[in-house]
């Protein structure tokens, strides 16, 4: 009779495992990294260049551009336009200052054109994070 009830226990207690792990498998726990990915925004827009010596206004294409988190001197992201001007970044949440340099010339010239916002908040991640950039090319 013993034998019968430890037998009838261990099955209780298979069962009772089990249906919590499916239920705490069902309620979403989750690891904890997996906040990290909530963190992820995407920056994405067209490059231009306002006056490109033989075709005047057209896109950016392989233009180099960097990201610098704000507040953080070496939170740097780069990234180059493809051959239509667009490009596309993922960043963690911030704000971030966007730097088009020609690092060729000495002192480097800064290549924003002067209308040209400098930041962009990175908050949305639901939402597209738009940031079209011109820029102008050093006279010849």
């Amino acid at each position: 009779m013993t034998r019968i009830k430890n037998n009838l226990l261990t099955i209780f207690f298979v069962f009772l495992a089990s249906v919590l792990t499916i239920s705490v498998a069902g309620m979403g726990l989750r690891h904890k990294d997996d906040k990290l990915y909530e963190q992820i925004v995407t920056i994405e827009g067209k490059v231009e260049i306002l006056n490109h010596p033989s075709l005047g206004k057209t896109a950016g294409s392989d233009f180099r551009l960097l990201f610098q988190k704000v507040g953080c001197d070496s939170c740097l992201i780069a990234t180059a336009a493809d051959i239509d001007g667009n490009y596309r970044i993922s960043v963690s949440r911030g704000r971030y200052r966007v730097i088009a340099r020609d690092i060729l010339m000495t002192p480097s010239i800064d290549l924003l054109a002067p209308n040209q916002p400098r930041y962009i908040n990175a908050i949305y991640q639901s939402q597209r994070n738009e940031f079209n950039i011109e820029v102008l090319l050093p006279k010849q």
